[in-house]
């Protein structure tokens, strides 16, 4: 909480929103994980904003529709910015897999699934991504 607080914009997102700083307590309390990743990644802060969100996984279709429409949002010439999408994308669910299982709305087995989606979703769209950037600068491969 402490390296969280050195942002003031941080104090104030948890400050106006009472039941985001109960559920940072709370999984803090309850995983040195959880308060790992988000002393490394604030942003992560806003995950805690929808409780419904937070705690509900999506279903593969969703999670896969989710991470698409976001890397559509950027310009396919943007490398970088499209890594850090995955990025986060990645780190915000596994958050959520982990508050879910501390909350126990995700049965361990789900927790697997939800984990297997996730890589499927990123992996789809890296192989997507790879494709494309890869065509941009050699041309379309000759079928032999």
């Amino acid at each position: 909480v402490e390296a969280v607080a050195r942002r003031s914009a941080y104090l104030v997102l948890l400050t106006e929103n009472p039941g985001a700083l109960r559920r940072l307590l709370t999984l803090c309390a309850a995983s040195p994980w959880i308060a790992e990743q988000i002393t490394r990644f604030p942003l992560l802060l806003d995950e805690l904003l929808n409780e419904g969100r937070l705690f509900k996984p999506p279903l593969a279709p969703e999670l896969a529709a989710e991470l698409r429409e976001r890397l559509t949002r950027i310009p396919e010439d943007d490398l970088e910015q499209q890594m850090e999408a995955l990025r986060h994308f990645k780190l915000a669910h596994r958050l959520r897999v982990a508050a879910s299982e501390i909350a126990g709305s995700l049965p361990l087995m789900k927790v697997s699934d939800y984990l297997t989606w996730l890589a499927e979703a990123i992996l789809e769209q890296v192989l997507a991504l790879a494709w494309r950037q890869t065509v941009a600068k050699y041309g379309t491969p000759l079928r032999t």
